[in-house]
């Protein structure tokens, strides 16, 4: 960026009342007029110089990209659909291989739970709580592999390693209706450096294939539970209003979902990471 020209961008609007009284005219006439002179196609029921409005923006959309190098941490981005076979005569679907949810599923999924604790399901505030634990369980089993894999490597006195990276890393593009989804990508991104830590302490010799097979499970469990809790969830119809009012809709949520733990069901502690309740009593 250029300061020196923001700067005179700056000094040029704040000048611009000296330069009008200079002219014989107040600052606000002189940007009437200025406006005038560049609007010509404003309203003519506008008041005169006022600029057109040209319409109001649109809804804002964050894109980002992820580029991954191991095909572990690609298979998690896809995930893998269920294998599902139809049997007898009535075509009964059958899954023969449960199917895996990854990071794109995960993102669609998470934004109905955003939308159910939105609209003040206490369930759902209680279904991010428990995504937020499972996340933060795997990224710190993550970190501890890495740092654990560096101690395997340990001193290697005048060699000096690079970076270990894919000859044809795949670029993936990111767009999701949550910050879930984008915290999910941090946390595959961070899986993909583990991996390839790992495989460069198996290039030099340094970790085992036993080894790397078990830390690989163990840290890919996590990742799967997390993405998983994102589905088989139903909003239970309820808000926190019914729950207070022991109505007809709080009985049949309890019935069908157990029952809560005092403070999320009050709303006290909800995710770090939390949509604003859209309740019409609660807006601000």
């Amino acid at each position: 960026m250029n300061k020196g020209k923001d700067s005179n961008s700056a000094m040029d609007i704040f000048d611009l009342g000296k330069t009008a009284s200079s002219a014989g005219k107040s600052a606000p006439e002189q940007i009437l007029n200025l406006s005038h002179k560049t609007d010509a196609n404003a309203s003519s029921n506008s008041p005169i110089g006022a600029p057109s409005r040209g319409g109001t923006p649109g809804s804002v959309h964050t894109g980002a990209q992820i580029v991954i190098h191991s095909r572990l941490a690609h298979s998690f981005f896809f995930g893998r659909e269920p294998e599902v076979e139809l049997v007898g005569e009535k075509k009964q679907r059958v899954v023969k291989k449960e199917g895996i949810v990854g990071l794109i599923k995960f993102g669609h999924n998470m934004k109905y739970v955003w939308d159910m604790a939105a609209a003040d399901d206490p369930y759902a505030d209680a279904r991010l709580l428990d995504v937020e634990a499972a996340m933060n369980e795997a990224s710190e089993m993550i970190k501890a592999g890495i740092a654990h894999v560096d101690d395997l490597i340990g001193d290697l006195g005048n060699i000096s390693i690079g970076d270990t990276r894919s000859t044809k890393p795949v670029e993936l593009p990111l767009s999701f209706r949550t910050p879930y989804g984008f915290l999910a990508a941090r946390l595959l991104s961070e899986f993909d450096d583990l991996v390839l830590k790992v495989l460069a302490g198996m290039h030099m010799g340094f970790i085992m294939h036993d080894d790397m097979g078990q830390l690989y499970k163990k840290v890919g469990n996590k990742i799967r539970r997390a993405f998983h809790l994102s589905g088989n969830f139903r909003g239970s119809g309820a808000c926190r209003d019914d729950f207070a009012a022991n109505n007809q809709k709080a009985q049949v949520a309890l019935s069908r979902y157990g029952k809560l733990d005092d403070d999320i069901l009050s709303g006290v502690r909800r995710a770090k990471i939390s949509p604003r309740i859209e309740r019409e009593d609660l807006r601000s």
